[in-house]
């Protein structure tokens, strides 16, 4: 009984993902097609509105089919597109600090009201009746984003209480003794990830596991990093039969997740060779991984964009 309460916690999970992803979108309506053609070549400005864009509707896939498209309409060049692909890739890191905070708990009365546990569930209460009476777009939008916020956290906490007797079973630990391969590891979130097509949400699943405290920083990184590979898979599908500049979007947000990945990948090895990375994490220092990894290696794509592959003019590259 214990998987199916882990199938319907993840059940409840991605479908909050997709409510709250949907309301968030249309809230904003066109206002991100719009704020995207209005980017410059402009490296700083690019980054900034990726990463806000993508906080705010929670999906760097839907920003990079959404540059796709827009590249096919030819109202946006590659080039500009770049920025925009590295900050949308830090900013989808919002997404695991928001499901870390199911993990927040306070013994004090006041503060349990405020706990996120407590939230969500007025959060979804509000929500359905915001749904059910309102008819202005917006509320409704308000709605399915208070709603999808529930949901997840309410499926986190289902998936969370399942591992907890899962964990000690025979197959779950042979399931974790295949993953302290770190090659395995990074195989299982490319899979994971493109089955799926959303990191945020594969991380959000991972975040879950934590309870198990079976997850180290040595076999998890490789899972964060094949996570970030892994979902590269949409923007490949959404470009397939698209123009010249479509594959260029999808063929540099291949390369920005694997070249980060190796170069993780490779540090991580030398790392664990001169100190133990075998320390239990939670699902906070899963945030603090998978943000690192963007950050860091969107910060060498911006200096390359900004300093080398302007000089190069690498949108001419693919040609």
């Amino acid at each position: 009984m214990d998987i199916l309460g882990f199938i319907g916690g993840l059940s409840f999970f991605l479908f909050g993902m997709n409510v709250m992803e949907t309301g968030l979108k249309n809230i904003s309506g066109d206002k991100i097609k719009n704020t995207l053609t209005k980017i410059s070549g402009n490296t700083f400005k690019g980054v900034t509105a990726g990463i806000i864009i993508t906080a705010v509707i929670q999906s760097s896939s839907a920003v990079t089919v959404s540059l796709i498209g827009l590249c096919e309409a030819e109202l946006l060049s590659f080039f500009n597109s770049i920025p925009i692909i590295i900050g949308a890739n830090i900013g989808t890191s919002v997404t695991a600090w928001i499901i870390s905070l199911s993990g927040l708990s306070a013994d004090n009365f006041i503060l349990k009201i405020l706990t996120p546990s407590t939230l969500c569930t007025f959060a979804g209460f509000i929500g359905v009746l915001f749904i059910i009476l309102s008819k202005n777009n917006k509320r409704i939008g308000t709605g399915l984003i208070m709603t999808g916020f529930s949901l997840i956290m309410n499926g986190i906490n289902s998936m969370s209480s399942a591992m907890e007797n899962i964990a000690d079973t025979s197959v779950f630990k042979s399931f974790l003794s295949l993953l302290n391969n770190p090659f395995s590891a990074l195989l299982f979130g490319i899979i994971m990830t493109a089955v799926i097509q959303s990191s945020s949400a594969s991380v959000g699943i991972l975040q879950s596991l934590c309870i198990t405290n079976a997850f180290t920083i040595y076999n998890v990184t490789p899972i964060i990093l094949g996570q970030n590979i892994g979902t590269c898979i949409t923007s490949v599908i959404a470009s397939i039969g698209g123009s010249k500049e479509s594959k260029k979007i999808c063929i540099f947000h291949i390369i920005f997740n694997l070249t980060g990945s190796v170069l993780w990948f490779i540090g991580l090895i030398i790392v664990n060779n001169f100190i133990s990375l075998d320390r239990s994490v939670s699902s906070v220092d899963i945030a603090v991984i998978h943000t690192a990894f963007n950050l860091s290696t969107g910060v060498i794509f911006s200096v390359l964009h900004r300093n080398f592959l302007s000089r190069l003019k690498f949108s001419s590259e693919f040609n």
